[in-house]
């Protein structure tokens, strides 16, 4: 067998245990479950998206063969197609005059964010095809929460409590889906930097190590993500939490960006150090607005075109649009 191929075969192997631990349903396996992706990113980083593909297969029939078919969906969707498409984009190239161009960095984040979107539209689906239905399987959460506080509708009458838990799960129905989305996409893209760093640092990575301040996702993105907020608050049901997913996928992937460019510009800063810890401090201070705050700085950088330095972005942020 080839070796890159016996690789991604092991690669494949441990990636479905991790999949597979958040039946357990601990705090700890629910982690595991989230960086299942990692091993097959690793080898279609490492060793050629051959290996990552080899992995995403292995873990399929793994997957069908210990639990069903739907397992092994489930798995290609959230583990094997992730680490291998995403492995392959990082190391697409082509020859020009000028050098070698790697796949732009904007671009593979916007891969990230509408894969991370589609996957969660898929998964509201697959829940509930109708949307009472669908408002109806978020009551579950209030008896997590009447587990974790058993006098939160302490003093409430019998018809006061049915109007709260409506009105909660509700509102968790519209809420949870775009923050999941959200997280999912800086997950998944601290998933592949730190996968890239890991091949990188053992010399394996075929291409340098880029400028992450260069990340520019394209102007486009923009008018996507006004279109889609807009389209949020106009429209009703799945239309209109289909719109917020897409948004809110958009807005973790510019405020990312916009986290790159703020790293960029406080690089001769003495106190640099002591400001991104600020900053970071936000997120869990205020949860939510700094997301907007950098989202904005991301959409800025788009727009405008205006590279960290004050000069115009690379050449490089261009390339292969015609390709993917």
């Amino acid at each position: 067998m080839n070796r890159n191929i016996a690789l991604g075969v092991m690669a494949g192997m441990v990636s479905v245990l991790l999949f597979s631990v958040v039946a357990v349903g601990s705090s700890f396996s629910v982690l595991l479950y989230l960086v299942a992706p990692l091993p097959i990113l690793i080898v279609a980083l490492g060793w050629r998206h051959t290996a990552g593909i080899a992995g995403a297969v292995t873990g399929m029939i793994l997957a069908a063969l210990w639990f069903s078919p739907f397992a092994a969906l489930t798995f290609a969707l959230v583990a094997g197609i992730p680490g291998w498409l995403f492995g392959y984009l990082l190391l697409l190239s082509r020859e020009t005059e000028n050098g070698t161009e790697w796949y732009p960095l904007g671009r593979f984040l916007l891969w990230i964010a509408a894969l991370n979107a589609l996957l969660t539209c898929f998964g509201i689906l697959v829940i509930a095809r109708d949307f009472d239905v669908f408002l109806t399987s978020f009551r579950s959460l209030v008896d997590i929460l009447q587990q974790v506080d058993t006098g939160i509708f302490e003093g409430l009458s019998e018809t006061q409590k049915s109007e709260a838990i409506e009105r909660f799960s509700q509102l968790a129905a519209v809420l949870v889906p775009p923050l999941s989305t959200a997280m999912s996409v800086s997950i998944m893209t601290f998933l592949v930097w730190g996968a890239a760093k890991l091949v990188n640092t053992s010399g394996k990575l075929p291409r340098p190590w880029p400028d992450l301040s260069t990340t520019r996702m394209p102007r486009n993105a923009i008018a996507v993500i006004v279109l889609a907020t807009l389209l949020a608050f106009t429209l009703s049901e799945f239309a209109s939490l289909f719109s917020a997913v897409i948004a809110a996928s958009l807005l973790m992937a510019f405020c990312l960006q916009g986290l790159a460019v703020i790293h960029a510009i406080t690089r001769p800063l003495k106190t640099r150090l002591p400001i991104l810890l600020a900053l970071y401090a936000l997120f869990l201070i205020l949860p939510g607005w700094p997301v907007l705050g950098f989202g904005l700085v991301g959409m800025a950088h788009s727009w405008f075109g205006i590279g960290v330095n004050g000069q115009p972005p690379s050449k490089s942020e261009t390339p292969l649009s015609s390709n993917l």
